[in-house]
């Protein structure tokens, strides 16, 4: 199968006529303000045209994944700050990690329900494929699935259990609580019982509910109870109680079997226990426990969330294909996913495509998967055609479908084309989330000027009674730090506390970035104490926004002090943070320190750049010493470091501003030495003796 063109992915031509057959021509007119049609992707058409497929349908895939390097993983890097142009650099950067922290840490996608099914489905059916998860959050199991599974005189022997449980202390709870109810609950109620007391957070007594349950003859303990109470200590958070109740678990085949192996792995996944969860698949190998669909999905998401290789998954998947596993949608979902957050979009298109190919129809969450990871990676065209592809295959458009393609276009500062969006989703009658408006507030904060309207969409969002999350006012916080309306973005962060919300980084980073740009350095320490005192830890950027902020005003003491704060952290100063400071000796007239910072800069191992020799540079201009300016300029071009175009630009103006006075001085003092040699009088005027007059006219006055 020859999968080449995908290699052009997002440059091929598309028709119209493959547009109109996508949809375009009903309920998206939209679309055509918002891209180029004829850069979108005429990815279905051809690989409907593709046949004869292979005996493995991913040796493309393979092949690929085998020549992955290790920069396909995910990496953090520090952002670097141009110390001669730190104004703008760094309100980029701060923008960056804001926009980064209200757009990504918050998953909008909702987190690959494919993967995560709650525990209510998981239980209730239970002989399923996806009977083993329980890592969606916030998703209970409630009266509903109570009324469908018990009478309603069993429905209320259940409440009043409840009830009573909640109403007694915990060191009060014991076993002999449900003797009075041994004839009034059946083997499924117990069951269900477990279930609601999770639900419930009543951990302590649905353990003491199982115990009971094995006390009794005959047993009512099940496979299922054990499972259903993997899943709410996972859900729980107790890692410990789980290898506990698995070391009791009876040794009968009817428990060690897939379906409560499964439960316990997603136990363990839902604690981030992932090396416990591996050791649960090795103990189902040992016990010659054949893992289904749904241990496969589990581990492949486990991988993903750990941050494993790509590669290593592929190999992983293809190792379970070969023990007999069968594909099934979640599993194509979890490879999708993995995928996706390495960044390899082709692979998890050609996975797209051979998972219809096998009849496996994708469903919402993996296109939300797609639309955003295409998205986050800026290529908005693709994620425009993958949008299409939902609406032709009448899939059901999603707060989440939309808050992903918002997302993308509001880091590109779109704000047009998201209000387009927001008003096609409430014509769809779907309600724009806290999310949706904190992105439109981004996209205004994007540029200058845009403040009033982010305001009026953090209004809106009010009006609409969403409260707005720390993202929501980090985001609007942002948008008057770039107007520099730091005033008003201090009083917002003021309300944000008011509200009960706790800063991020993020909004102390911004905050900090705006005070360094007015130069208030008494405000820069005092929101800096107060970040210190929320146990905030400060991140390289901030340090880096404290150094300039003093620097730029000549505070060498509270630039060094800073330097020394963080180093107790482990933050060294790095090549950038002594460019600073040599500004900071600069600005404050002790030019005679910058050789001596420049020392220590080398003494901890670190090369100047061209901005370090530009700094010296700069600060002996500034005292017109010419001859130390150019030895460090001789020394840049000595170490190959080059100045941009804008440094030289002002060193050129420099030097002949300095050259100019200095003809001017010359030609005044060889002008006298000739009028001196022919005889001729100075020019000099004699300076006035004012004082010699001083008496006589101060008489003339008084006369």
């Amino acid at each position: 199968m020859d999968l080449s063109y995908l290699d052009g992915l997002g440059h091929l031509e598309r028709d119209l006529g493959i547009c109109g057959h996508f949809g375009l021509h009903h309920g998206f007119p939209g679309l055509c303000k918002r891209i180029n049609l004829k850069r979108v992707v005429r990815l279905r058409a051809q690989l409907n045209d593709v046949s004869n497929e292979p005996l493995n349908p991913f040796a493309h895939v393979s092949e690929t994944l085998c020549n992955a390097t290790n920069a396909q993983t995910s990496e953090t890097h520090d952002t670097e700050i141009n110390t001669h142009d730190s104004e703008t650099h760094l309100t980029e950067t701060n923008s960056h990690v804001s926009e980064t922290h209200y757009t990504e840490t918050h998953s909008h996608v909702s987190e690959t329900h494919y993967t995560e099914t709650n525990p209510h489905v998981a239980i209730s059916q239970y002989n399923q494929t996806n009977a083993h998860l329980a890592d969606t959050h916030d998703r209970g199991v409630g009266d509903a699935d109570m009324d469908s599974n018990a009478s309603p005189h069993e429905q209320e022997l259940l409440r009043s259990i409840i009830n009573t449980a909640k109403s007694l202390p915990v060191d009060t709870m014991s076993t002999n609580f449900f003797n009075p109810y041994r004839k009034g609950i059946s083997n499924t109620d117990c069951d269900l019982l477990l279930q609601l007391f999770g639900d419930e957070g009543l951990i302590s007594q649905a353990l003491h509910l199982l115990d009971w349950m094995g006390l009794q003859d005959p047993s009512m303990v099940s496979p299922k109870s054990y499972s259903i109470v993997f899943l709410l200590l996972g859900k729980a958070g107790l890692p410990e109680n789980l290898w506990v109740l698995f070391e009791d678990m009876p040794d009968g085949k009817e428990f060690h079997c897939v379906n409560v192996y499964n439960a316990l792995i997603s136990g363990f996944s839902s604690c981030s226990r992932y090396d416990d969860a591996w050791k649960v698949f090795e103990e189902m190998e040992m016990r010659n426990i054949g893992p289904d669909s749904v241990t496969c999905t589990s581990l492949i998401t486990i991988m993903t969330k750990s941050g494993e290789k790509a590669k290593d998954t592929w190999q992983f998947f293809e190792r379970m294909s070969k023990n007999g596993v069968e594909w099934s949608s979640e599993i194509f979902g979890s490879l999708i996913k993995s995928f996706c957050n390495k960044g390899l979009m082709k692979e998890s298109l050609i996975v797209l495509s051979e998972m219809e190919r096998h009849s496996f129809e994708p469903n919402v969450d993996i296109f939300n998967t797609l639309i955003d990871a295409f998205g986050k990676a800026n290529q908005l065209e693709e994620a425009e055609w993958l949008f299409l592809e939902m609406k032709d295959k009448h899939l059901q458009l999603t707060v989440s479908t939309y808050n992903s393609l918002i997302d993308a276009y509001s880091k590109k500062g779109r704000h047009g084309v998201v209000e387009e969006l927001i008003q096609e989703m409430e014509q769809l009658g779907l309600n724009p989330d806290v999310w949706t408006f904190t992105y439109l507030i981004s996209a205004y904060a994007m540029q200058k000027k845009m403040s009033d309207k982010a305001a009026n969409a953090f209004l809106r969002m009010r009006k609409r009674d969403i409260f707005p999350s720390s993202h929501s006012y980090t985001a609007l916080i942002h948008a008057y730090s770039i107007d520099d309306w730091h005033e008003k973005a201090y009083i917002t962060f003021e309300e944000m506390i008011r509200e009960g919300l706790k800063p991020s980084i993020e909004t102390y980073t911004i905050l900090l970035d705006g005070y360094r740009r007015v130069g208030d350095t008494q405000k820069l320490m005092e929101i800096w104490k107060m970040m210190m005192e929320d146990g905030i830890e400060g991140t390289r950027v901030i340090f880096n926004i404290l150094v300039d902020g003093f620097a730029k005003l000549g505070h060498c003491l509270e630039a060094r002090k800073v330097i020394c704060e963080f180093g107790k952290k482990g933050l060294k100063p790095n090549v950038m943070t002594y460019n600073m400071l040599i500004n900071a000796y600069a600005r404050a007239g002790w030019h005679t320190k910058c050789p001596q910072v420049l020392k220590e800069m080398v003494a901890a191992g670190l090369k100047p750049d061209a901005y370090t020799y530009s700094t010296l540079i700069y600060a002996y201009f500034r005292v017109r010493d010419f001859r130390k300016a150019s030895y460090y300029h001789k020394e840049m071009i000595k170490n190959k470091q080059t100045s941009n175009s804008v440094s030289y630009k002002k060193m050129k103006a420099l030097l002949d501003a300095h050259r100019t006075i200095k003809s001017k001085r010359d030609k005044k003092a060889a002008l006298t030495q000739i009028r001196k040699q022919i005889g001729l009088p100075s020019r000099n005027k004699q300076p006035q003796e004012f004082w010699k007059n001083k008496k006589k006219s101060t008489n003339r006055v008084s006369d």
